[in-house]
């Protein structure tokens, strides 16, 4: 089961692989998540991942992108996105996260190069198939992910090097040939109203209050979760409350109906049939099921 660490903002803390560079690289199978799925997050770095086995949907603020094998999808930093099965079918797939930070030697370098792709709707998700400078990319991508497996001798150096010609390559075929993009309306308004899930969920919150979050109606809020995450506002919350539902069945110490109150259910009863809804399984089915691979 891989879980994420998220702020108050839904922004997720990323957890870095490497003791002295802002990156996190790792092979990750999808059925090993929640539903297959990650949770919807952002974070300040930069995202990349190629399919290695089986295909998948990587969501990134209000567009899905279907991966195949050998395909790879950067996302760019601050956005929404997740990752999900395509038809309950498993997918392998290789993830690196990378702070900007890394390419930052100099306030020109910043300004003239790096803030403009990060703030190019044009660029919120880069899909990588079959162009040259695709292929290009994906090969420094490897080779960053191969050096910060490795650890070899100054490999901060190289992954530098291959960092910032892989975003010299970006940046030419985004921002400089297509100009910068306003961002998509609404974008901001969601997060609000992700965040105030996050802050709330324990309580009993319903669709005006999550709106009220984001400052508009009711059928806006709906309109904008549809379009955006691909799922009404109280899927979305009951999905969220069942996630963080989990972590706490781990510990034996906790009642089902205690985790049922801290996790805003009203009873263990409707708990227990939510959580057989969403997962297929009980409450009691699913910490045995933990038990047995402990």
């Amino acid at each position: 089961m891989s879980e994420l660490s998220v702020r108050s903002d839904l922004s997720e803390i990323v957890q870095y692989t490497s003791p002295s560079l802002p990156i996190r690289s790792r092979l990750v199978r999808l059925s090993r998540m929640h539903q297959s799925s990650a949770a919807c997050h952002w974070h300040p770095e930069l995202e990349y991942v190629i399919v290695r086995e089986g295909r998948m949907a990587y969501f990134v603020n209000g567009k899905t992108y279907i991966l195949t094998p050998g395909q790879g999808l950067i996302v760019n930093a601050n956005r929404l996105h997740f990752g999900s099965a395509v038809n309950g079918s498993d997918c392998v797939f290789m993830l690196l996260v990378l702070h900007p930070l890394l390419l930052c030697s100099n306030a020109y370098t910043e300004s003239r190069y790096i803030q403009p792709f990060i703030q190019d709707s044009g660029s919120d998700g880069v899909l990588l198939d079959g162009e040259a400078w695709h292929l290009t990319v994906k090969e420094r991508m490897e080779r960053i992910y191969i050096l910060s497996q490795e650890l070899p001798s100054a490999h901060e150096l190289e992954i530098q090097s291959e960092f910032l010609a892989l975003w010299a390559q970006l940046y030419r075929n985004t921002v400089e040939k297509n100009g910068i993009h306003r961002p998509a309306e609404g974008i901001t308004t969601v997060m609000n109203m992700l965040s105030f899930i996050e802050a709330h969920y324990t309580e009993n919150i319903v669709l005006k209050d999550i709106a009220a979050a984001g400052a508009v109606c009711r059928s806006k809020c709906f309109n904008l979760f549809r379009s955006m995450l691909g799922q009404a506002p109280i899927e979305y919350l009951r999905n969220y409350r069942i996630q963080k539902s989990l972590v706490l069945l781990a510990d034996d110490k906790k009642s089902i109906t205690d985790i049922a109150a801290v996790c805003g259910f009203n009873g263990a009863s409707y708990f227990s049939e939510v959580f057989r809804q969403v997962m297929g399984i009980t409450p009691s089915q699913y910490r045995q099921n933990l038990k047995k691979h402990r």
